[in-house]
């Protein structure tokens, strides 16, 4: 099977039925772009800089009303480039998946108190486990589209966050509400204990198709927040607004996927062992009274801050090069100075123990076969995420290995027996140009082009009071109508009682009733003065509206739904109010056909 284009607009050509059933449930749907490290993936933790690049690969979160009974998760699935096809997975079953709800819904509590989480449906075109952000990503959705829902911020607040600057971005209160509880969404997914730096929701939040910089402080401030900052390249260096890129690009899946919190775990193990290494040292030249103050740091804290500097410091190298190839154009120098910084930060991560032998295979193979090619540049590879497993990034000189990747990765695969897969390069799929962004919102007529023709956009006003918004194929509709209390369909001046339709015997005028009770839901609880009606016989006298739209209407709830409808008259004939207050019945009204 040939490889399908790593971009959101081959996925959906490439797979359409997916993407119907997560537009066609969803009120709103929010996207966010996944991103890989070019460089930093501990010095960010210890104060050095993160520079990210955003993919062409997104995560989209749809929102729907929650049912009672029924998941907070509808399903989640994501894409696996090397078996060309979306996995399912069961409601709960992706790792983090219980803590982020569990999250959310404390958060709700603090911030809607009463509030119910709404329902969501989750599908990632970044696979997990493979350092391109996934977790990152799916939490800058999460926030958007929450926050969305809970009508604490706009569609219009959302959409300019990804093409505000960053100067002005990092005192926006819209931006920090999304970041701020999408950077405690990833280190929850991560195990928690702040063991996300932040850069990952950081760059998904924000649209750039240069790298994106990033620096959090060592330590929380007083007030137990970590400070942050971060800004686009082109910011940065008053760059073009878009580069002609003088390198070529790719991520190699190196044959596993691992849990970032897992990696971490080792981490800690890892900083122990070196930690005891170095002190049964120390105590043998102590033992033989040798002066060294300098030779290391007096705390272990301080000991793995120093072994950090080699990583941060090629982490500004890593940019300056950058700065060099974008500002003034292609050199050889800036080329070679690039690459070698990105070797030496995969030599460095190596030492600590967070490649593996997999991934060094393939960095050294790919530097080895570029200069096979008698390519003076030669190349950069390096683990990218937290590390062990995942994906291996590879940068070259333009055109360097386009004419042999895949021949190169098929012979890695004979040698090793791994399953090795090209993720992503930067010449076949392009690059992104957005951040978070809103794809639907129902509330706000914004439609997805996955809603199909004949799609019907249907109100529902549960017995609470709530009013919540979906789409249904015409299908789902006739399946679902049956459970439905009372439906009411304007274009066909229609009314169903638990998929019943109401003949002229039982209802005088369907239209008439319509109209009146589509009124009467958007005032719901209100007494609304029949001089507000629609003038008409029957809103004109009290008698009138009881007897022929009342009266019918209530008696055909009660015998084929056994329910009261609540909905009453009250004052004289010719100035009355009408009130229908909630509880009693379930409605559905048809707004729209498409």
């Amino acid at each position: 099977m040939p490889r399908i284009t790593a971009n959101s607009a081959s996925l959906k050509k490439a797979f359409p039925q997916e993407y119907r059933d997560l537009f066609s449930r969803s009120e709103i749907v929010c996207s966010a772009p996944g991103n890989f490290y070019w460089s930093g993936e501990y010095a960010v933790r210890y104060g050095g800089i993160g520079i990210k690049q955003n993919l062409p690969l997104r995560t989209y979160v749809g929102v729907e009303a929650p049912k009672p009974g029924k998941p907070e998760i509808n399903s989640i699935q994501y894409y696996i480039p090397s078996k060309r096809s979306f996995a399912r997975h069961p409601a709960g079953s992706l790792p983090g998946t219980k803590k982020i709800l569990s999250h959310l819904k404390g958060y709700l509590a603090k911030a809607s108190p009463g509030a119910r989480l709404p329902a969501f449906t989750i599908l990632m075109e970044v696979p997990p486990g493979c350092g391109l952000s996934a977790s990152a990503s799916l939490a800058a959705s999460l926030s958007a589209a929450l926050h969305l829902y809970l009508k604490k911020l706009t569609v219009s607040e959302i959409n300019r966050l990804s093409a505000t600057p960053t100067t002005h971005l990092l005192k926006d209160p819209a931006f920090n509400t999304v970041f701020r509880l999408a950077w405690e969404l990833e280190d929850t997914i991560h195990g928690g204990g702040r063991a996300s730096s932040g850069i990952g929701p950081f760059a998904s939040l924000n649209a750039s198709i240069y790298p994106i910089i990033y620096l959090r402080e060592p330590r929380p401030a007083t007030g137990g927040d970590f400070r942050f900052w971060g800004i686009k390249m082109e910011e940065l260096f008053s760059l073009a607004h878009k580069p002609s890129w003088p390198i070529d690009f790719g991520l190699i899946y190196s044959g596993d996927a691992g849990e970032t919190s897992a990696i971490i775990a080792g981490f800690e193990s890892i900083k122990k062992a070196i930690e005891e290494d170095l002190a049964s040292v120390k105590r043998d030249f102590e033992r033989h009274q040798v002066p060294m103050p300098e030779l290391y740091p007096s705390e272990q804290e301080e000991l793995w801050r120093s072994l950090m500097w080699e990583p941060k410091i090629f982490s500004l190298v890593t940019l300056a090069a950058f700065k060099n190839l974008f500002a003034h154009g292609f050199s050889e120098n800036a080329l070679k100075k690039l690459f070698k910084s990105i070797n030496i930060v995969q030599r460095s991560l190596s030492f600590i123990d967070v490649s593996s032998h997999i991934i060094d295979y393939l960095c050294l193979t790919l530097e080895r076969e570029t200069i096979k090619l008698h390519d003076i540049h030669g190349a950069g590879a390096k683990l990218t995420g937290r590390g062990k497993s995942g994906d291996v990034l590879f940068a070259v000189a333009y055109h360097g290995l386009r004419d042999t990747i895949d021949a190169l990765i098929a012979r890695m695969r004979r040698e090793t027996g791994e399953d090795f897969y090209l993720d992503y390069a930067s010449w076949l799929d392009g690059f992104e140009e957005e951040g978070v962004k809103v794809e639907q919102s129902l509330a706000e007529g914004i439609y997805s082009e996955f809603i199909s023709r004949g799609a019907l956009e249907i109100r529902h006003v549960n017995r609470q009071g709530t009013s919540s918004t979906r789409l249904y194929s015409v299908e789902q509709f006739n399946e679902d109508k049956p459970a439905m209390d009372v439906v009411f369909d304007p274009a066909k001046h229609k009314i169903y009682l638990a998929g019943k339709h109401l003949t002229s015997r039982e209802l005088r005028s369907a239209s008439a009733t319509i109209e009146l009770l589509r009124i009467l839901l958007a005032r719901l609880g209100q007494p609304v003065p029949n001089k507000e009606l629609p003038t008409s016989s029957y809103t004109a006298d009290r008698n009138e509206l009881q007897s022929k739209i009342i009266t019918p209407l209530s008696h055909a709830v009660q015998k084929h739904l056994k329910a009261d409808l609540n909905l009453k008259v009250s004052g004289p004939i010719r100035n009355f109010t009408v009130t229908l207050a909630p509880g009693g019945v379930d409605f559905y009204v048809i707004d729209k056909v498409f």
